[in-house]
């Protein structure tokens, strides 16, 4: 006897959009069972017939609205994975999502790709629970949030029962763990890398992955399972730009938030004193304390850093100046926090629309320090991609033509500093351009241009001490180095295959 089909039920009032999410879904997943509905009402009875896997949810809909739909319909049918649609703002239906046991949710009206991976998601959850012989087979140790969900969490909008209910979904009970903010350049590594050391350690955690920074909540039953969890990303991760900011242990899930923004703080110290681990202390509190005196200047530093169309560099400072910014406020003052954090992110996105000559940013409203901090993030984002997009257009060209000096005065001195005097920008910044025009670093480049000539006059009857200085090494020890890590053959050697090669001949 074949599987039982998947089955996703849809309950939407307007019967245009009922149809649309049924076009796009019947197109993309042919063996899919969809069954609609007008309303709740109709919802729980069809849930009560068809026992659905997915149903996707309108909020607001007639009578028996989506969220009371959705608790009926999880009383019914536990494993039914539901997701809203909703034309509310983000962060209102991120509370209600979590509050009423659901999986995820959409904002209306739902784009294709969005609705396409999310269920492609679903169903492969669905898939592996069937092949495990169910959902209690499956134990996620790692399980990725929702940008606003996450958000919702960090700053404590969601209450403890609808945390406690999200965390279920995810098959998390403790309410005992540690927060912690890490990033590396290879970050994707590190996310495969994370959950096998979770696995490891028999520890479940929930991650947050943005542009500048993976934030993680790590539940455990045994402080030492953590610790051999950071001794073994320490020592085991390869990569030499690994920071990790840890906070102080939560008992209980009403210290989230306050984890959440500890490990933020020590990630940040981790950062700027090149540490590989910060343990949220008295040091990091000082630290706070010590930046809060800074808040102009902090706001200067973003700024230059979004002028300069460094999206990571950018997010790093926005994260420092908003744990400055709660550090300096009680949590029972979240208004004054709002206006301080609210004239800060006016005052940035002005001075840069303006310098930029760029229409200015729509009005910011006081609303709260969660809705705030995305615009913020999204004002960076989409800032420095017009800017990087922008500078690309503009260096291109110039990029050619130092690219074509490097091949043609190889055998000169070739300095950083002076091809940055060369392009009229400052060496950092070229440093960073050189990489994203030409694919590898300055000195990288240089190298391989000079070991490509020394090659070709290998064939050629030279001494090796003046192949080295034709190419621009004064010193053959270094040039021998060099050739070494470029061909994996010492400058020797290498002559001596050439010469092996042509006596085959």
């Amino acid at each position: 006897m074949g599987e039982r089909s998947v089955v996703l039920l849809i309950a939407d009032d307007e019967r245009l959009e009922r149809d649309a999410v049924e076009h796009i879904l019947r197109e993309a997943f042919t063996e899919l069972t969809i069954v609609k509905v007008k309303n709740g009402r109709e919802a729980i009875e069809m849930a009560g017939h068809t026992t659905p896997d997915i149903a996707l949810l309108d909020i607001n809909m007639p009578g028996i609205d989506g969220i009371a739909a959705a608790r009926s319909i999880k009383e019914l049918c536990k494993e039914t994975r539901v997701v809203f649609l909703t034309a509310l703002s983000s962060f209102d239906a991120a509370q209600k999502a979590i509050r009423s046991g659901a999986h995820d949710y959409l904002v209306k009206p739902v784009g294709k790709r969005d609705l396409t991976n999310l269920v492609a998601t679903l169903l492969d959850e669905i898939a592996q629970e069937r092949r495990e012989d169910g959902p209690v087979a499956i134990q996620k140790v790692l399980t990725e949030f929702n940008r606003s969900i996450f958000i919702a969490i960090k700053y404590g909008t969601t209450g403890v029962e609808g945390l406690r209910s999200y965390l279920s979904l995810t098959q998390i009970q403790g309410e005992q763990g540690i927060s912690m903010v890490l990033h590396t350049a290879q970050r994707e590594n590190l996310l495969g890398y994370l959950e096998t050391l979770l696995t490891r350690y028999h520890l479940q955690s929930s991650f947050f992955p943005a542009p500048d920074r993976v934030s993680l909540i790590v539940f455990f039953r045994s402080r030492e399972k953590v610790d051999h969890l950071v001794a073994s990303l320490i020592d085991e991760t390869v990569s030499e730009d690994l920071h990790i900011g840890l906070s102080r242990v939560f008992l209980s899930l009403e210290g989230i938030p306050s984890s959440i923004s500890q490990a933020s703080a020590a990630y940040t110290l981790a950062l700027h004193t090149g540490q590989r681990l910060v343990r949220f202390d008295t040091e990091v509190e000082e630290a706070l304390r010590e930046s809060a005196t800074k808040e102009s200047q902090l706001e200067n530093e973003l700024k230059e850093l979004i002028l300069a169309g460094d999206t990571l560099a950018s997010r790093q400072k926005a994260h420092e100046v908003l744990d400055t910014l709660r550090a300096l406020y009680p949590a029972e003052d979240q208004s004054s926090l709002v206006n301080t954090l609210h004239d800060s992110i006016v005052y940035i996105t002005k001075a840069i629309t303006a310098q930029l000559q760029i229409p200015a940013h729509p009005p910011i409203p006081k609303s709260t320090v969660a809705e705030l901090e995305r615009i913020l993030m999204d004002f960076i984002d989409s800032t420095c991609r017009g800017i990087d997009t922008t500078r690309k257009d503009k260096y291109t060209q110039q990029f050619a033509l130092i690219t074509q000096y490097i091949q043609t005065h190889y055998h000169s001195e070739l300095t950083l500093e002076a091809m940055a005097q060369r392009a009229g920008i400052t060496p950092s910044y070229f440093s960073r351009l050189f990489k994203d025009y030409v694919g590898m670093s300055f000195v990288s480049y240089v190298a391989e241009v000079r070991i490509e000539s020394a090659k070709k006059m290998m064939a050629l009857d030279y001494t090796m001490q003046s192949i080295a200085a034709s190419v621009g090494y004064r010193d053959y020890s270094y040039f021998s180095r060099v050739f070494r890590t470029h061909t994996g053959h010492s400058p020797k050697e290498y002559r001596r295959k050439i010469q092996e090669s042509r006596s085959i001949l």
